[in-house]
């Protein structure tokens, strides 16, 4: 009995396999590693330098919700970040 052996060249392997390896692979990404993220950045509200901040989750350690709390590495400021909205402000001074 002979079997049958299909010879199939890599590159159309390749090609077939793509659309279905992008999907898994952004589909895994996207609800597993990297839950509900989102990268926003803009000046701090009392000395203008630039903050990242993350909100998400990143593979379960839960980051920022709705409402970010950022220490400003260049003035040590405290302000508010809120997520929907990307307002920054900062809290108010206690004397």
């Amino acid at each position: 009995v002979a079997s049958l052996v299909f010879k199939i060249n890599p590159v159309v392997l390749l090609a077939l396999g793509y659309p279905v390896i992008a999907k898994l692979t952004k589909d895994i990404t996207d609800n597993f590693i990297f839950e509900n993220n989102k990268v926003v950045y803009g000046p701090c509200p009392s000395c203008e330098a630039e903050n990242r901040i993350y909100f998400g989750n990143i593979l379960g350690v839960e980051g920022f919700g709705d409402t970010a709390e950022v220490k400003c590495p260049n003035c040590k400021e405290v302000f508010l970040v809120k997520r929907d909205t990307l307002r920054a402000t900062t809290l108010p001074k206690t004397a």
